[in-house]
């Protein structure tokens, strides 16, 4: 127990295993005490306890006076000295939340036998190992050595972040996402893209004001049939956690042999690409067109991903776009080259190209 001024924290631990029972928190009033008290007895179904007290001769002196008076065995709990050289850091508070841990780490130096089970469990793997190799240590010891270093006992691999994933794995990836375009009469269209995140080419899909999961799942089925072969060069799909992507639509590409991998939730970031390219379309192509209804935006989308797949550099790729995997020859005669224009998307956007 561990005792304050204005309240006093209990925790029940199983003696030879060391395992966590309940906790409660009561106040010091003397209505608190006796609650304290009642739950103790409650809890403990008049089995044999002893109960360590944190300040006995302090916070804990009339909590401690009630106890022996109710006929609980009460004890000091110790003040543990590390041997020298040895530094342990114990815990200012003690709390319910923690109690496991700061008891590990006051307990450390202790002997084997008077470590509970609990705390000489993790190590207990590790002390097997020492044994095969020869060496007989104590799970007291193990646990001492690894906390000293820092480490625990069975530390977690950091695994590839999302960024390196992604960049790793580009080749197999797809990722699709909506994009939402309000049209001059307030009518909110959705329109369904994927993209290969290798070569960022993007497939339109299709567009509706009533994107229901038929409806998607349905697209999909058009794109794998779209892609033929070529679907089985993907592992994984990213997507969010829409309600409009159904099992339905997560089967379709789990018969391709692709599996679909869902961002954490308000989490756009993970869907990087895909979040960009609604940038880039908005920008280059949207934003300066009003749409007046789906014919409308289907008419126009189509128009802007042949430019944004066949001709938009791109950074990433050595400012090569989506369809082309080399850079034209650099020019060396100034005088005989001639740069032919080209207008895309009803002449909002400007190409070039090399004339023959």
């Amino acid at each position: 127990m561990d005792t304050h001024a204005a309240s006093h924290t209990l925790a029940l631990i199983t003696a030879g295993t060391g395992a966590l029972g309940q906790q409660a928190q009561f106040p010091t009033s003397p209505s608190g005490l006796r609650r304290a008290v009642d739950w103790i007895q409650r809890h403990t179904h008049q089995a044999p306890t002893l109960i360590v007290i944190d300040g006995t001769g302090s916070y804990g002196a009339t909590f401690t006076e009630q106890l022996s008076a109710a006929g609980l065995t009460v004890a000091e709990a110790p003040t543990l000295r590390p041997p020298p050289g040895v530094a342990v850091a114990r815990a200012t508070s003690w709390t319910p939340s923690r109690w496991p841990k700061q008891l590990a780490a006051s307990t450390q130096t202790n002997c084997a036998g008077h470590v509970p089970a609990a705390i000489a469990q993790p190590c207990a793997s590790i002390q097997g190992e020492m044994i095969g190799l020869g060496y007989r240590l104590a799970a007291s010891t193990i646990w001492a050595i690894l906390t000293t270093a820092g480490a625990g006992p069975a530390p977690r691999r950091a695994g590839p972040t999302w960024t390196e994933f992604l960049t790793t794995q580009a080749k197999c990836i797809l990722a699709c996402d909506f994009l939402h375009v309000d049209t001059i009469g307030l009518t909110r269209i959705y329109v369904l893209f994927l993209m290969e995140i290798t070569t960022r080419r993007v497939h339109l899909l299709g567009a509706t004001t009533n994107p229901t999961g038929e409806w998607v799942a349905q697209q999909a089925r058009n794109l794998m049939m779209d892609l033929g072969e070529q679907a089985g060069q993907f592992r994984f799909l990213i997507r969010d956690r829409d309600a409009k992507y159904t099992t339905a639509f997560d089967t379709v590409f789990h018969a391709a042999g692709v599996e679909v991998l869902r961002t954490p939730p308000q989490a756009p970031r993970a869907n990087a690409f895909a979040e960009r390219w609604v940038r880039t379309v908005r920008r280059e192509c949207l934003d300066r067109i009003l749409i007046y209804n789906t014919r409308h935006l289907l008419a126009v989308l189509p128009e802007y991903l042949p430019h944004y797949n066949r001709h938009r550099p791109h950074q990433g790729r050595g400012q090569r776009p989506p369809d082309r995997d080399t850079v034209p020859a650099p020019v060396t005669n100034l005088d005989a080259a001639r740069v032919r224009r080209r207008k895309a998307v009803h002449g909002l956007i400007n190409e070039y190209e090399q004339a023959a």
